[in-house]
């Protein structure tokens, strides 16, 4: 997909700050492009208000080290994340 259309989609996203699109922003931390893993990040902080600890650095320090702080983010999916945020039902169920 253009570079384009996934920015625009994840600056979107950050402006809806809809909880539904975290499953979505979580695939986005797998983006070929470090800027818009960056993005994904913050809007998932953003939306969550998670910013204690380490899980809305800036770019700079993302820069940094990248997958630690993706890292972070696939960890807390894991863990919390994934049951908190269950995939939308079908409405034909």
């Amino acid at each position: 997909m253009d570079f384009e259309i996934r920015s625009g989609a994840l600056y979107a996203l950050r402006g809806m700050k809809d909880p539904r699109s975290i499953r979505t922003l979580i695939q986005g931390l797998d983006d070929e492009s470090p800027e818009l893993r960056y993005r994904a990040l913050i809007t998932l902080a953003e939306i969550l208000r998670k910013y204690e600890g380490d899980y809305a650095p800036s770019m700079y320090l993302f820069d940094k080290n990248p997958q630690y702080y993706i890292g972070l983010w696939k960890q807390w999916w894991a863990d919390e994340g994934s049951k908190l945020y269950p995939p939308a039902s079908s409405p034909n169920r």
